[in-house]
C-alpha cells in the first residue's frame, strides 16, 4: 500500500499547485505583454476611432460575472481530489518526467516552508485531519494485504507439503 501523506506533505501538494497556476498566470501574462507590444508597434490605430476588438473587449469586461472560489470551498474541493487519488485500489505510477520550469524546487520549498510555519493552528488542523484519514486508510490496507500474504504462504506451504 501507498504510505499515508503527512499533514505538511498534504500542505506541500496543494500549496505547489496554486504556486505553479500563479507561475504560469505571469508567464502567460508576460507573453500576453510582449505579444501586444508587438501588435501594437505593427499597427498604429487612427486616433478616435475604437477598433472591433476594443468595442468586444469592453463588451467581454462588462458581461464576465468572476466570482471567486472561497477557501473553504477550494480547500474541500482539494480534500476531496486528494480522497479519489489516495484511496484509488490501483494507482498508476506515474512516469518519470521532467521538471515543469516554472519555479525551482529549492525555491518552492522555501516558500511552502514559509507559508506552513506561518499558518494558522486552526487552518493546521484541517491537513492533520486529512493526514489521520490518509494514515487510517493505510493501516486499513496494510492489514489486507498482510492477510493475502499469509493466505498465500498458507497455500504455498500447503502445496509443497502435498508433494
Amino acid at each position: 500500500p501507498r504510505r499515508p501523506l503527512s499533514a505538511y506533505n498534504i500542505f506541500f501538494s496543494e500549496i505547489r499547485n496554486e504556486l505553479l497556476k500563479e507561475a504560469d498566470d505571469e508567464k502567460n501574462e508576460e507573453e500576453d505583454d510582449n505579444n501586444d507590444n508587438k501588435e501594437t508597434q505593427e499597427e498604429q490605430p487612427v486616433p478616435g476611432e475604437d477598433s472591433q476588438e476594443d468595442q468586444e473587449d469592453q463588451e467581454d469586461t462588462t458581461t464576465t460575472n468572476t466570482t471567486p472560489i472561497d477557501k473553504n470551498q477550494q480547500f474541500e474541493n482539494f480534500a476531496t481530489n486528494l480522497a479519489k487519488s489516495r484511496l484509488n485500489k490501483d494507482p498508476k505510477k506515474r512516469a518519470h518526467r521532467k521538471t515543469h520550469g516554472k519555479i525551482p524546487f529549492v525555491s518552492l520549498a522555501k516558500l511552502v516552508g514559509q507559508k506552513w510555519r506561518a499558518l494558522p493552528p486552526e487552518e493546521k488542523k484541517k491537513y492533520q485531519e486529512l493526514a489521520l484519514e490518509d494514515k487510517e486508510r493505510y493501516r486499513k490496507e496494510k492489514v489486507v494485504v498482510a492477510n493475502a500474504m499469509r493466505e498465500e504462504v498458507k497455500r504455498w506451504r500447503k502445496v509443497e507439503k502435498d508433494r
